[in-house]
């Protein structure tokens, strides 16, 4: 269940302060700042083609060469991710930090397929329901991280 709250918080732990991200990175002046919304999104949704063009090969992948070494690679790289993306010093690079870590995001279908193997009828409902709950907490949490670690040299 950790698998799914570390990529539900690594999601959404960048929305508070991607706005401000954005500005830091164009500098956009009063009469463009309409702009940032754009920018924002492009970051937001990147990670979710990177997700869309992976997650067929790391699922078949994790059937070839097993569950665990599949998502300890993407942790990792998740992990690497992020840090690039927060030491990003330009747009591009935040973009490509994001999007590989959505290239890289296969922790949710590997997890899921590991639920099926470990669980039977007795269990089953209860193991997957509680995937839509802790992935709920971690799109909670994430946020409230992102929003108190946001502009800390301000507060």
């Amino acid at each position: 269940m950790l698998v799914f709250l570390g990529d539900s918080i690594s999601i959404s732990v960048i929305f508070p302060f991607v706005p401000f991200l954005v500005q830091h990175f164009f500098q956009f002046g009063l009469e463009d700042q309409h702009q940032i919304g754009y920018y924002a999104g492009m970051i937001a949704s990147t990670y979710t083609i990177g997700q869309l063009i992976s997650s067929g090969f790391w699922g078949s992948l994790s059937d070839r060469i097993g569950r665990r070494p599949v998502m300890l690679v993407c942790m990792v790289a998740t992990m690497t991710c992020l840090a690039v993306f927060g030491l990003s010093k330009s747009f591009y690079c935040a973009l490509a930090a994001r999007f590989t870590q959505g290239l890289f995001s296969g922790n949710v279908v590997v997890a899921k397929s590991y639920m099926s193997d470990i669980t039977d009828s007795t269990n089953e409902s209860v193991a997957f329901t509680m995937i839509g709950v802790v992935f709920g907490v971690g799109s909670f949490l994430g946020p409230l991280i992102g929003g108190v670690l946001s502009m800390p040299s301000e507060k």
